[in-house]
C-alpha cells in the first residue's frame, strides 16, 4: 500500500521545475485536499537533491498563513522529509468519527487526543516503518478499507483503485469519485487561474 499511500517525488521530477511550475503540480495532486473533500495527503522528498530542498521552502512559503490548510513536515532516517498536508475542517471531521476515533485508539494514540498530538504521533511512527498502515484513516480512506488491509476485518479484498478495497465497494467507489471530482474541478480552474490564485483561495 506504501505506492498507493505516498507520492514520492525524486529529483527528476523538479530539476526543471521553475516555482509556478512546482506550484502548479502541487495544487494538481492536493486538489481534493484543498477543497476539504480530502482531509490530508502525504508526499515525500529527498533531502540530499537540493531541487526537493527549494521545493520544501517554497512549500512553507506559501501555505504557513493558509488559515484553512497546514502541513507538517518530519525529516526520518531514509533521507527523505514527509510532509502532510491537511485541511484542518476536514481532518478533524474525520479523526473525530467515534469509530475512526476507537481505531487509532487501539493503535496507540492517545484517547484525550487534539489535532496537533494526533499528526505529531503519526509522523513520529514514520521513523519504525515506511507507512504506518492507520495513515489510510487520515487520508479518508473509508475505515472498512483499512482494518481489511491491516488483517482486522475477515472483508475479501476486491480490488486496487487509489487504495485498496475490502468488502462492499460502494461506500470506496463513491469517496474515490469525491476525490477524482475534485482533482478534475481544480485542474479546470488551473487552466484559468493562477496556483498562487487556487492556493489563496484555500
Amino acid at each position: 500500500m506504501d505506492n498507493v499511500l505516498c507520492q514520492y517525488c525524486d529529483r527528476s521530477c523538479f530539476k526543471h521545475y521553475s516555482e509556478e511550475l512546482f506550484l502548479r503540480w502541487l495544487v494538481d495532486v492536493l486538489g481534493p485536499v484543498l477543497s476539504g473533500v480530502k482531509p490530508s495527503e502525504v508526499l515525500s522528498f529527498k533531502n540530499c537533491d537540493t531541487h526537493s530542498q527549494e521545493k520544501v521552502a517554497t512549500i512553507k512559503q506559501y501555505l504557513s498563513s493558509l488559515p484553512t490548510l497546514g502541513c507538517r513536515m518530519h525529516a526520518i532516517a531514509d533521507g527523505s522529509t514527509k510532509v502532510l498536508f491537511f485541511h484542518r475542517e476536514a481532518l478533524e471531521r474525520q479523526l473525530n468519527q467515534k469509530v475512526v476515533r476507537e481505531f487509532i485508539a487501539g493503535e496507540g494514540y492517545s484517547v484525550c487526543w487534539d489535532l496537533d498530538g494526533c499528526i505529531t504521533e503519526l509522523l513520529s511512527r514514520f521513523e519504525n516503518r515506511q507507512m504506518p498502515h492507520e495513515i489510510g484513516v487520515f487520508l479518508g480512506y473509508p475505515l472498512k478499507d483499512v482494518l481489511g488491509f491491516i488483517g482486522k476485518a475477515k472483508l475479501v479484498y476486491k480490488k486496487t483503485q487509489g487504495w485498496q478495497v475490502y468488502g462492499d465497494p460502494t461506500l470506496s467507489d463513491k469517496v474515490y469519485n469525491q476525490f477524482m471530482q475534485a482533482r478534475a474541478d481544480v485542474r479546470r480552474r488551473l487552466q484559468c487561474e493562477s496556483p498562487f490564485e487556487i492556493l489563496t483561495c484555500a
